[in-house]
């Protein structure tokens, strides 16, 4: 089970809410990943930091993996930097990018048995783990988003996927 979730994480993308960076714009799982994609295209990690819920955000300060939001924004750079989709696709050098959403799981209360273990303090109303193409400049490349809803709005669980929360 622990590989099959890994193989999902792998793909993620933690943290963007709105091109703007704001939560309350996320109302869907397609939003949410339209905005973490604008996000990384435009290098704006702190918009992918605020599509982290405050929740995840502050466990990764409590359990020492950042000292700070700014050392997070920073993580988030290093992620995006070494995650092999966005490697392979140079988002940020690509005049145009789309996206379709090719699979969709739900959670099945996975995300709220997660974070319950991890001592993540989070009320989790929905996850969904989703399967997406990502087109940049003619190249595809598969994603997946592990994606929860907290208060009528989506979030992300990981910068990119490949880690967990903030373990790297």
């Amino acid at each position: 089970m622990k590989k099959y979730v890994a193989l999902f994480l792998a793909m993620t993308m933690m943290f963007a809410l709105c091109a703007c960076g704001s939560a309350v714009n996320n109302k869907t799982p397609e939003k949410l990943i339209e905005s973490y994609l604008t996000a990384v295209k435009d290098r704006d990690y702190e918009a992918i930091w605020n599509m982290l819920p405050k929740e995840i955000q502050d466990y990764a300060i409590r359990e020492d993996y950042i000292n700070n939001k700014d050392e997070g924004v920073n993580y988030i750079r290093r992620a995006i930097k070494e995650d092999l989709v966005f490697a392979s696709l140079d988002l940020p050098s690509c005049k145009t990018f789309s996206f379709r959403i090719v699979e969709r799981y739900p959670g099945d209360e996975y995300s709220q048995e997660y974070c319950d273990e991890e001592g993540v303090r989070l009320t989790i109303d929905g996850d969904e783990f989703i399967k997406a193409v990502i087109t940049a400049d003619g190249k595809e490349q598969e994603a997946w988003f592990w994606v929860i809803k907290v208060k009528n709005a989506w979030y992300l669980t990981s910068a990119t996927g490949n880690d967990t929360i903030f373990e790297a």
